[in-house]
């Protein structure tokens, strides 16, 4: 294991650390303050992959806090996902989107407590990969449209689509905007993504 808290290893003995290490998919290890204690190979090759080098490997290194990588949007959910595991020593599931411009993409995330001092072991497994609906992709768009009074772009930061300026309870997928980013992007939750994440069925159930 490269890249991981020597105090942590001890950890991770009930896991195949080769299974660990060659996993699809990114997977870290976090103490109980949330600070990153492992990351296998494919967590730099998930960030390379998707533009995020050298940026992602610089600032978030072992010992880096977790939290300063969530969003403020769903920066509480996350939290409060992670106490609750804590808290109730049980594994919790979750499924979230992180689609790329041209495929539209579905993770699963495995929270699972290491021990009773609160360690987490976060394992990200990728379950739907497709091309986008060509039905649900918007070519590109004037940005006014979608500019509001301050000239602020709204972002989901689930499902990716921006939200129209005039009708608001539009959000549209525009895979340009995700390819070249814009500027003044501000995170958000479309209606739908919010009644996902908000919903009290997403938390762990609490014994």
């Amino acid at each position: 294991m490269l890249c991981c808290a020597p105090e942590f290893r001890s950890l991770l003995e009930d896991f195949n650390p080769a299974a660990l290490e060659h996993h699809a998919g990114s997977i870290m290890g976090l103490w109980p303050d949330n600070t990153l204690a492992y990351m296998n190979p494919a967590w730099f090759l998930f960030s390379q992959d998707n533009g995020g080098e050298p940026d992602v490997s610089m600032r978030w290194e072992l010992g880096a806090s977790i939290s300063s990588a969530i969003g403020r949007v769903l920066l509480p959910f996350y939290m409060i996902v992670f106490a609750e595991c804590r808290r109730a020593g049980r594994p919790w599931e979750h499924a979230y989107e992180c689609s790329s411009p041209e495929m539209f993409r579905q993770f699963h995330m495995r929270v699972l407590p290491l021990s009773r001092n609160g360690e987490l072991l976060i394992v990200n497994s990728l379950h739907v990969e497709r091309p986008h609906d060509p039905s649900n992709v918007s070519p590109d768009c004037e940005e006014s449209a979608y500019r509001d009074e301050r000239n602020q772009l709204r972002n989901c930061v689930n499902c990716r689509r921006f939200r129209h300026a005039v009708d608001q309870d539009r959000w549209d997928w525009i895979p340009a905007w995700i390819e070249h980013p814009r500027e003044q992007v501000f995170d958000a939750l479309c209606p739908i993504c919010a009644d996902y994440y908000l919903s009290g069925d997403r938390q762990p159930p609490r014994s």
